[in-house]
């Protein structure tokens, strides 16, 4: 499973690298925020994307609701 994480990692890292090369990113695109992707960020992340399936709504903002 790690070998499985970290290839999605550099994956993901390595598209973002190439998009920001190709693409003129203006000052105030909240693209210029990005932030290289980690392991522990990725495991959270497909971790809700579990949770998700297992607690279903019927909006996708629900899931971001405090209420």
């Amino acid at each position: 499973m790690d070998e499985i994480i970290d290839l999605i990692v550099r994956e993901t890292n390595r598209y973002a690298e190439q998009y920001f090369q190709t693409h003129d990113i203006s000052r105030r695109s909240k693209s210029r925020q990005w932030k290289l992707a980690n392991d522990v960020e990725m495991r959270k992340f497909y971790g809700i994307i579990i949770e998700m399936r297992l607690v279903p709504m019927s909006e996708l903002g629900y899931y971001w609701s405090s209420s």
